[in-house]
């Protein structure tokens, strides 16, 4: 976008579009520029211009960001609506106006459009927690205490390798086998990587197949997460919050779509969203 040669009326479209741009030695203000209603032009009424001319703007300085992700038309962004997931398709389809553009743009800036390229070294980080437990079990198996639960010693060791230990509550504790360690073997479990049998933890057939291969450990789990939204309407959210992480136009989301999800009703706490904290908590 060329800052010196843009229109005003280009960027706020709709009443409600508002462009912001921040200043001060910490960027610490912030002046905001919104369009509250639209009227009609006539053909003789002049064109809007900055009398000062393009240098009375220090760009560096004014850092001018826009509040809303793109006001400008929807044909500008490069996304095609039938590369993205369908849920957002939905989305994008039943938006119109001002909210639709935004939805388009942030769709684009998260470039969700795009192959996800997954390496060795990310996969292995991403399946760590499970890669150990499978280690740790190994072809031997791995014996289980009274309570049915892993030894002390071998959850000590792998909360430990996985960097945990302060979050051990009721270390010492008889039959205190630490939460996060009963979540991973739930997990494991339930995706057929280990199976508990006779007082023993055993690796399936598929866990001996996956314990040195963390790529293919990564895709397999990929593929057997479940979307547990329920229904469209959380759904709905769940998408517009994920754009706002992948998104990079700003510092701060909060202002693109604090009244979207408040038109939504999911407030947090019962007062409109406006800050980014807000969209944390929800």
């Amino acid at each position: 976008m060329d800052l010196y040669t843009v229109r005003l009326d280009e960027l706020l479209c709709e009443s409600g579009d508002a462009i912001y741009h921040r200043y001060g030695t910490r960027q610490e203000w912030q002046r905001v520029i919104r369009l509250e209603a639209v009227e009609a032009r006539g053909p003789d009424d002049p064109r809007v211009e900055c009398v000062g001319g393009p240098k009375s703007l220090d760009i560096e300085a004014v850092n001018l960001t826009l509040s809303g992700f793109g006001q400008g038309s929807a044909a500008e962004v490069q996304l095609d609506p039938e590369e993205v997931p369908e849920p957002l398709q939905r989305i994008m389809k039943w938006e119109t106006g001002r909210i639709g553009r935004q939805v388009t743009h942030l769709a684009a800036q998260a470039m969700i459009d795009r192959p996800v390229q997954i390496d060795k070294p990310l996969a292995i980080a991403a399946v760590q927690p499970f890669s150990r437990l499978l280690a740790l079990i190994g072809n031997d198996g791995l014996e289980l205490n009274e309570y049915g639960d892993i030894p002390p010693v071998d959850s000590a060791v792998l909360f430990h390798r996985l960097g945990m230990n302060p979050y051990w509550f009721g270390r010492g504790r008889a039959g205190c086998q630490p939460v996060p360690i009963t979540f991973l073997r739930q997990a494991a479990e339930r995706h057929d990587l280990i199976t508990r049998y006779l007082g023993r933890l055993e690796l399936t057939a598929l866990g001996r197949d996956y314990v040195n291969e963390p790529l293919g450990l990564f895709w397999y789990l990929a593929e057997r997460v479940t979307f547990t939204a329920a229904g469209f309407r959380q759904e709905h959210a769940a998408i517009m919050i994920y754009l706002l992480g992948a998104a990079t136009d700003t510092d701060d989301p909060a202002p693109a779509v604090a009244r979207y999800l408040d038109d939504m009703d999911l407030t947090p706490d019962d007062h409109p969203f406006n800050t980014t904290d807000d969209l944390r908590r929800r």
